[in-house]
């Protein structure tokens, strides 16, 4: 395909005129508000920009068809970014219209000279921005309409130069010309890349193929009215589907080329791809709608001030907080809202005297009036907006802090109570600095440490009365870990020199301590006497238990010195005399009788062995124990028992007769606990050496318990009681340790020192 000569139909900026685009710089934002609204509602698309690095960023971006400028703003004035802006070719042509105050005729020339177009003056009248804004909107679209012209006239001259195709081909701008029927008949490059189809692809396609469908209605009766006549070329924003599926938005401007005989040859069509321009505007658009939300969502009435007259020329929908519409207050003085003339005339001395100071907020409380009659109280804050050092426009916040008040009141009233309730404690109540400067004291601390008033023992400190300075240091360092201490014990001092315990409970906020303290004194010398009562009554039960075995002991010896041969001669005469009778029913008689002193010589027997065990004393605890479970679990229970001894010998005949007694006793009480509770099939017993301790391991395959729960003093196993073993078992020097769970049978370890400390007291 050849390529033709290129020709400039239109600027840079076409795009930004046809859709009525005004880009406002300045930085106050009173200003910014009221030109957006003024220009919105004579149908241009405004854009605010606060900054003036924003406002270049935003022309670069998207240029817009005119640019409201303010002179002075920090960072950069308006001269300044103009030149910024002059000196981009994408946004050169754009004119540029300055915003000031100023009268002075040099600032005006040089406005000129950096390219500005016109200047507005502050205070804005509408009919002059409008004016002003209409004129070079005009003067702007009659220059694009002459550039316009010219490349219509120039495309109908010289459609086959080689000039023509060449620019055809590499145009910055998609160029296509099109028959009247939406045929593709030639394409360039740049055209193919919009869409993404090769040439050939293209030219097989017409115009209506690729349009959106909702906007190919528009586009057709814009062909219809250049084919009839009406007009002679048309622009419009339109959407093409790219060949992989997405949405191209391009800027359309078509003029019909025709022959000689003045039929239609073809359209010439420029398309510029703007995807880029509407994604900026959607997103400016969201941000525009966002900050209306937030406006909206404000809960505060926000409204306009022109000045001097003190009349309302805007406000948010809030404004009915005080139960107005918008219809009654737009043009209203604000004297209405005031709940009495001294605060109107209040508010105006406020502003004055912030004139004069140079202030560009206010904010104070004052009474409001409602529609409704009521007054409520609110907080006042206004931003002040000054031409040429005089007031011309306030913007002003107005909250009901009716809740807040309320609220103030109710803590006055609970400070009041809860100060009452703190000085007239009987707790010691504190605050206190990090370092031990005490900042306040009630006086029950006062008299808890001697002192004649508050004030006295804040002048004395806190540091003074710890005893030991290293419990305050354990206090601080567990409130900067948790940032809280409950019912920490201290020895402290009095003013008097008394020595006495406290109960204090801290919450550290900041770099203060916040505290109750609770004299102790006389609780921690009860508890000390119940401990002393405590540690006397193990040793009594000690000594009763020891008692009770020597006791157990005893008696059993009497049954074997004495019952069991008493018995056991009766049954030797018996033989004697069942021999020597002829009688042979006075046989059978003392043949029962025998056996019946059999039976009483083994229960005898199997008493001696629950009251104590002979083996003990004389063989050791492992035969005593390895007996016992045989005689009094294995044959009368029907469980598996057995007794692993790994202590050596040497050591066996060594072990502490009380460790002995008291072991033997626990096994035995362990052992009995099995056979009751655990429904076990079999039962070990494991003694160990420790070095200077001996371990006894009761094992067994039952059904297991919560240990946590089952040595809660007074859990009761067996007749003995976990808790009861254990305390044997410290009294002696030694521990007693269960690993059990439900289900998974039970360990008991028993452990002992082989000799009892007798330096330990037993009274």
């Amino acid at each position: 395909m050849k390529s033709e000569p290129d020709y400039k139909m239109t600027s840079k900026n076409d795009e930004a005129i046809l859709s009525r685009d005004i880009l406002i710089v300045d930085d106050e934002v009173s200003n910014l508000i009221l030109l957006t609204q003024l220009l919105a509602l004579e149908g241009y698309q405004a854009r605010p920009a606060e900054r003036p690095q924003l406002a270049i960023d935003s022309a670069l971006a998207k240029p817009p068809a005119l640019i409201l400028l303010d002179v002075r703003m920090p960072e950069m004035d308006g001269f300044e970014v103009c030149k910024c802006l002059k000196q981009d070719e994408r946004t050169r042509d754009i004119p540029i219209i300055f915003i000031s105050a100023l009268q002075d005729m040099q600032d005006k020339v040089r406005g000129f000279e950096v390219g500005g177009v016109d200047f507005i003056t502050k205070p804005f009248q509408e009919r002059e921005v409008l004016a002003r804004v209409r004129t070079h909107m005009d003067l702007r679209n009659m220059q694009m309409n002459l550039e316009r012209m010219v490349a219509k006239r120039t495309a109908e001259v010289i459609e086959s130069e080689q000039l023509f195709r060449t620019t055809f081909e590499q145009a910055a701008v998609g160029i296509a010309h099109v028959s009247p029927e939406g045929r593709f008949l030639r394409v360039n490059r740049k055209f193919c890349d919009i869409v993404g189809y090769s040439e050939d692809e293209i030219l097989a396609l017409t115009f209506q193929d690729i349009t959106h469908p909702d906007d190919l209605e528009a586009d057709l009766d814009f062909v219809r009215q250049v084919l009839n006549g009406e007009i002679e070329t048309y622009s419009i924003e339109k959407r093409y589907y790219h060949k992989d599926g997405s949405i191209v938005w391009i800027n359309l401007t078509v003029s019909l080329l025709f022959d000689r005989e003045g039929n239609p040859k073809y359209f010439v069509s420029v398309i510029r791809d703007i995807s880029d321009r509407k994604q900026a505007e959607e997103a400016l658009q969201q941000s525009r709608d966002f900050l209306e939300h937030l406006i909206s969502a404000v809960p505060d009435a926000i409204f306009s001030v022109k000045m001097p007259e003190r009349t309302i020329n805007w406000a948010n929908d809030s404004f009915n907080v005080l139960g107005y519409e918008s219809e009654e207050y737009i043009g209203q003085s604000t004297r209405k809202y005031y709940a009495n003339p001294e605060y109107y005339d209040a508010i105006g001395r406020l502003q004055q005297d912030a004139i004069r100071k140079g202030d560009n907020i206010v904010r104070t409380e004052i009474m409001v009036l409602c529609k409704d009659g009521r007054v409520i109280p609110a907080e006042f804050t206004a931003t002040y907006y000054r031409e040429e050092g005089e007031l011309s426009q306030i913007t002003a916040f107005v909250r009901d802090i009716s809740e807040r008040k309320l609220a103030e009141e109710k803590l006055v009233k609970s400070e009041e109570k809860y100060r009452s309730l703190v000085e007239n404690s009987m707790v010691g109540v504190f605050t206190t600095t990090i370092d031990g400067r005490l900042t306040f004291a009630n006086d029950a601390l006062a008299r808890m440490f001697d002192f004649a008033s508050p004030e006295q023992i804040i002048a004395q400190g806190a540091l003074g009365r710890w005893s030991d300075i290293r419990g305050r240091e354990r206090m601080l360092a567990e409130l900067q870990k948790h940032g809280s201490v409950t019912n920490f014990e201290a020895e402290t001092i009095t003013y008097a020199g008394r020595r006495i315990h406290v109960l204090f409970s801290a919450k550290l906020l900041g770099d203060n301590i916040f505290g109750m303290m609770m004299d102790i004194t006389e609780r921690k010398k009860a508890e000390q006497k119940i401990i002393d009562y405590q540690q006397r009554l193990k040793a009594l039960a000690f000594k009763l238990t020891i008692a009770e075995e020597k006791e157990r002991r005893a008696i059993a010896a009497n049954l074997h010195d004495h019952v069991m041969q008493a018995l056991a001669l009766i049954r030797i005469q018996l033989a004697s005399a069942c021999k020597s009778t002829n009688d042979s029913k006075l046989a059978d008689k003392l043949y029962d009788i025998s056996n019946f002193l059999l039976e009483t010589l083994e229960e005898v027997q199997m008493l001696m062995l629950e009251l104590s065990s002979p083996a003990m004393h004389e063989i050791g605890l492992s035969s005593a124990i390895s007996e016992w479970l045989d005689e009094q679990i294995n044959k009368r229970y029907g469980l598996r028992t057995e007794v692993i001894n790994n202590v050596p010998i040497k050591l066996r005949k060594t072990l502490d007769p009380d460790v002995r007694t008291i072991l033997f006793r626990n096994v035995r009480e362990l052992i009995v606990n099995v056979v009751k509770h655990a429904r076990a099939n079999e039962v070990s017993v494991r003694l160990e050496d420790r070095s200077q301790s001996i371990r006894i391991i009761v094992e067994d395959d039952g059904i297991g318990f919560d240990t946590r729960a089952a040595t809660r003093a007074g859990s009761q196993i067996g007749g003995f009681g976990l808790f009861s073993i254990e305390e044997l078992m410290v009294d002696l020097g030694g521990s007693l340790r269960m690993v059990s769970a439900p289900g998974k049978g039970c360990t008991a370890i028993l452990s002992a020192p082989f000799h009892v400390d007798k330096g330990r007291e037993r009274s």
